[in-house]
């Protein structure tokens, strides 16, 4: 057996041999290896923590000169270092030796042995420093001659620590100057001890707010103490006054410590206090509850609420109201609200005071126009908003008051009343507001009401209304000034709402045009001379300076010893004629005039009469303008005028004195001077008249105003001579207007057409062998802006009108064998006559004596506007068919006057028409044969209206020099 032991041993040696030698580029890396543990995953604090490092050779060789290092005293955890000291104990397995080491310190090992197979073990006990809070990693070194090999880190954790801190207090609220004691429990609720243990928590530096706003300690005194609970617990180190500030304190596991604050609360602290305690380790910190601790409740409440006079009130007194709040609770209150309602109180006033508006009307409002707040009295640890700023007007009362228990603040309302206060003066409040805005005490009313003494009305006798005017006469349609004034003259006594009533509708006097009486004003309108003052006098809400009908309603308010005063405006009716004065008893109105009131002046009147033609054309319509002007400042009543137009006679045409006109329409209007309308003047008629009824009428005229009436009269159609026109006013005044007759000068044309042509030709027509007749139209005018033409001779000597016969040429003869003549009468511009008056002055027309058959020569009459119509219808000679009328012929008429030697005369010719000629040539033979006869035809042909007289007809035979001579036609 031993020699198979040792055969196989030299078989192993052998193979590693040759193994060696075939792997030595690499293999040398695995020739040896360490490893390292501890006997802890975590530290704590000032412990040992045990490493073992084992290093083993797995060659099959020994290993010489083998070193091991570890550096523990090096190690770091964060940045302080992680071991106090070390102990080390080295260890070989058999033939191996662990080499030269120290026993502490660093691990530096050195000409270690192993042999094949061997381990060297090195045991570290490695104590933890006290003030390390991180990982502790640690490796180690094998060298050996041929090879270097680490282990991987080794990483131990801190302990962790679990506790816990809770704050309490003995007292919910605190009393100033009163004991307050805090507990702190620290108890250690995890597995490891806690060490290091901070602990902070502000007692002397915790500062409030005081009563008087002043940052202030919460504490005037603090007593710390501590006990604690487990063998290892240690409370730290801390002061036993002041804050609680507590290091290297030490909790065992399960342990506690209970630290015990006793204060003694500040005076006049007024805050909550509010504090909290934070405990610090290398794990951080960790927080207790925090404790809120209230001040103890103080009860602030209304002790005195009250007028120090209720007697009724005059306008414009005082009224002092006196208010004091006490501290019946054991705590400060701090930052309460003493209110009062003095700004808001509502009573009825006479009115709102505004003098950019006139407004009687009582409102709701506050009864004070002005008060001052103060405070009187203040306990000595109070503190009052109003007491420290002093006394204040016009503001709302609102006072921020801290209030020391047992103490109390007195306050005084003076207060003025407006000039206007004329109600009950009551539900005077005051209330108090904790510092969260809820009330703290009820809301206390002064009970009872305070009345003003008297108020005045209208019936009292202290209420004068006087109404006067400085004007002795008016014009109707104008203005008359009326002064209105109302005096209060009590001393004391406010008038409200006086109701007081003009009625203007009930002052009546004469009207124009006969009608009998009636309302002297047509309208009125009311201004402010006097009408407020910063006593409350006020002239009451109007329509001012707006125009208005109807009676008139005021309503002031008047202050003690003040007026009102009023201004007037009445417009008079523009019919308003007799006296004005308002003292009519039966109006039963509040205003009465006294003086004698106004009268109206006298008028002035004058008439002119135009005529738009001083020279008329007989028919012509002529227009008169008669004017009559009231240019005084009183009304022109019922004054007649007439204008007798059925007894203006003219001269006709036939010398006899004839009525001038045959019609007329008779129209009027009226205005004033400056052009405005004239409402209240009467012409006399409405409407239009009409012939036969002349202008005979009363009219009534307003002051500065014009009647126009307008004449259009139809002068009759055979007026000839001087129309004298005249219009009397009021029997006394007298206009007239004359028209003369125009000049005459009559015109004519003549005009032609041939047979039934549809229009006749100014100039020229034209005629042939078929037409039978010439119709001759001749207009003789007498414009319409002449006089009347007389004794116009109209000449057309028919019979003597030649004309070329067609054969033999230049062989005159007459050209009519006989004809008919017909006059007629027509109107030239019919426009603004009516039928009547066309028919009149055709009537007036004579177009003179006229025959058939022979020559036109009348004597004719004419009237402006009308036109005498001739028309001869002439026969044209066609007796004999060997003398035919060919040539043109001219035909002149003439019109002349022996009355005023003018004269005029146009004449019309009659032309052959035209005839239209044209020639062919044709032959029968389509080839001819020399010495043979060639045929030829040639047509002429008159295509044309007229006779072709005297045409020459040419065929050049020889000129083509192709036939022998001798040809014929």
């Amino acid at each position: 057996m031993k020699r198979f032991s040792h055969l196989s041993s030299l078989m192993f040696n052998l193979f590693v041999l040759v193994v060696s030698i075939f792997s030595s580029s690499y293999v040398s890396a695995a020739d040896i290896t360490i490893d390292i543990t501890s006997d802890e995953t975590v530290y704590e604090n000032n412990t040992n923590v045990t490493y073992q490092i084992t290093v083993t050779n797995i060659s099959p060789n020994t290993i010489n000169d083998i070193s091991v290092q570890s550096n523990f005293m090096s190690v770091t955890s964060g940045t302080e270092n992680a071991f106090e000291s070390t102990s080390i104990l080295g260890t070989s397995t058999f033939l191996s030796n662990e080499g030269d080491y120290n026993s502490a310190g660093d691990l530096n090992v050195s000409n270690a042995r192993l042999r094949s197979g061997g381990v060297l073990t090195y045991t570290i006990k490695a104590l933890t420093s006290n003030i390390i809070t991180g990982d502790i990693s640690v490796i180690a070194t094998v060298t050996t001659p041929t090879e270097t090999v680490n282990t991987p880190p080794i990483t131990v954790t801190p302990a962790p620590y679990t506790y816990t801190l809770d704050l309490s207090v003995n007292k919910t609220n605190y009393i100033i100057n009163n004991t307050l004691t805090y507990t702190l429990k620290v108890e250690n609720i995890g597995s490891y001890k806690v060490q290091n243990l901070s602990i902070h928590q502000l007692f002397s530096s915790l500062t409030g707010e005081s009563i008087s706003g002043m940052v202030i300690p919460n504490f005037s005194s603090v007593v710390i103490n501590a006990t604690t609970s487990g063998v290892e617990t240690n409370a730290g180190l801390f002061l036993p006054s002041g804050d609680l500030a507590v290091t290297e304190a030490t909790i065992d596991i399960g342990g506690n410590i209970t630290y015990t604050i006793q204060t003694v609360v500040s005076d006049s602290l007024i805050s909550d206090i509010v504090t909290s305690a934070a405990a610090l380790t290398k794990d951080g910190s960790v927080n207790s509850n925090e404790l809120i601790t209230p001040p103890a409740i103080g009860e602030l409440d209304i002790t005195l609420h009250e007028f120090e006079s209720t007697n009724s009130y005059l306008v414009n007194n005082e009224m002092r109201i006196e208010l004091t709040v006490k501290n019946t609770g054991s705590g400060i209150v701090s930052d309460y609200v003493v209110q009062h309602n003095i700004n808001a109180l509502i009573s009825d006033l006479g009115n709102d005071l505004d003098q950019a508006r006139y407004d009687s009307s009582d409102v709701r409002s506050n009864p004070y126009i002005s008060w001052t707040s103060k405070v009187t009295s203040i306990g000595n640890k109070s503190i009052s908003a109003l007491n420290t700023s002093g006394e204040v007007a016009n503001q709302i009362f609102d006072d921020t008051v801290s209030v020391y228990p047992d103490e109390e603040i007195s306050y005084l309302i003076t207060a003025k009343l407006t000039p206007v206060t004329i109600g009950e003066i009551e539900n005077l409040t005051a209330r108090v507001l904790k510092n969260d805005g809820s009330l703290a005490d009820p809301i206390n009313t002064i009970s009872g009401v305070i009345d003003p003494e008297y108020v005045l009305n209208l019936n009292d006798p202290e209420i004068k209304i006087s109404k006067t005017t400085t004007q002795s006469e008016y014009i109707p349609g104008g203005e008359v000034v009326y002064d209105i004034t109302v005096d209060n003259t009590s001393n004391k006594y406010f008038a409200n709402n006086l109701i007081i009533v003009d009625k203007l509708s009930c002052i009546q006097t004469e009207q124009a045009g006969g009608v009998g009486n009636g309302s002297a004003f047509s309208s009125w309108k009311l201004n402010i001379v006097n009408g407020f003052d910063s006593e409350g006098t006020d002239a009451g809400d109007f329509n001012y300076g707006a125009t208005q009908t109807g009676d008139l309603t005021i309503s002031p308010d008047i202050a003690p010893g003040k007026q009102v005063h009023y201004k007037l405006t009445a417009t008079v009716s523009d019919t308003s004629i007799g006296p004005i004065i308002d003292n009519n008893l039966t109006c039963n109105d509040d205003i009465s005039e006294t003086g004698t009131g106004v009268q109206m002046p006298d008028d002035s009147l004058s008439v002119t009469k135009d005529v738009d033609d001083y020279y008329y054309s007989s028919g012509q319509r002529l227009t008169y303008t008669i004017k009559v002007t009231n240019n005084g400042d009183g009304f022109a009543d019922q004054i007649s005028v007439i204008d007798d137009l059925a007894s203006i006679m003219v001269t006709d045409i036939y010398g006899h004195s004839v009525p001038a006109y045959s019609s007329w329409s008779i129209t009027a209007s009226a205005k004033h001077i400056d052009g405005t309308a004239a409402s209240s003047t009467d012409t006399g008629f409405s409407g239009v008249i009409t012939s036969p009824t002349i202008l005979d009428v009363k009219a009534t005229i307003e002051p500065k105003t014009i009647i126009t009436y307008t004449i259009r009269a139809r002068t009759i159609p055979t007026a000839n001579g001087e129309i004298n026109n005249l219009v009397t006013i009021d029997e006394r005044i007298i206009a007239d207007r004359a028209s003369v007759p125009k000049d005459f000068a009559v015109s004519i044309e003549k005009f032609a057409k041939v047979d039934a042509a549809t229009s006749f030709s100014r100039e020229q027509t034209y005629y042939s062998k078929p037409e039978r007749t010439v119709t001759y139209q001749l207009i003789v005018k007498n414009d319409k802006s002449n006089g009347y033409a007389t004794n116009i001779n109209v000449k057309d000597t028919i019979s003597t009108i030649q004309a070329d016969m067609l054969e033999p040429d230049n062989t005159p003869m007459v050209v009519f064998t006989s004809w008919n003549i017909i006059s007629e009468k027509t109107i030239i511009d019919p426009s603004g006559l009516s039928a009547q008056e066309q028919a009149n002055l055709l009537a007036a027309a004579d177009g003179g004596v006229v025959a058939n058959d022979k020559d036109l020569d009348a004597i004719a009459q004419i009237p402006p506007n009308v036109q005498i119509i001739y028309t001869i219808i002439a026969s044209i000679d066609r007796s004999d068919e060997n003398k035919i009328v060919w040539g043109r012929f001219n035909n002149i008429a003439t019109v002349t006057t022996s009355d005023n030697g003018s004269s005029d005369s146009d004449n019309v010719w009659v032309i052959p028409k035209d005839p239209d000629v044209f020639v062919t040539k044709t032959t029968s033979n389509d080839n001819f044969e020399i010495g043979k006869e060639v045929v030829f035809n040639i047509y002429v042909f008159n295509k044309g209206a007229g006779f072709a007289n005297d045409v020459d007809v040419f065929d050049d035979i020889d000129g083509m020099g192709v036939f022998n001579s001798g040809w014929t036609i």
